[in-house]
């Protein structure tokens, strides 16, 4: 009887040991989902404020086709082109009037 007893304790102590991992892994996942969850309102208020932003520039997100999407990165990208040339031409100025009438001559 006595061995019974043993053997008893033993797996009870073995299921002991189980349920603790399994609690142990409940809490991992439960920190995953409240991460999950943190990022998801994260990414959703991103999307909120990129909504508005477009909504401020006329977009309605119905309207974003590809078509549409290309259009305003071109858009974009000559934009900034205008602008790095106009900077490079304040930069050359710039230069110019650092580096004196020499740097100019030298040039010629």
């Amino acid at each position: 009887m006595s061995e019974t007893i043993i053997t008893i304790k033993a797996g009870l102590d073995g299921l002991k040991t189980k349920v603790a991992g399994l609690k142990a892994r409940a809490a991992k996942l439960t920190a995953t989902r409240d991460d999950l969850i943190g990022q998801a309102a994260a990414l959703e208020q991103t999307q909120t404020q990129a909504l508005a932003e477009l909504k401020d520039m006329g977009i309605v997100p119905k309207d974003l086709t590809p078509a549409t999407l290309e259009s305003l990165a071109l858009a974009a990208s000559t934009e900034l082109a205008d602008a790095i040339a106009v900077l490079e031409a304040t930069v050359t100025e710039a230069e110019a009037l650092v580096n004196g009438p020499a740097t100019a001559l030298s040039l010629e």
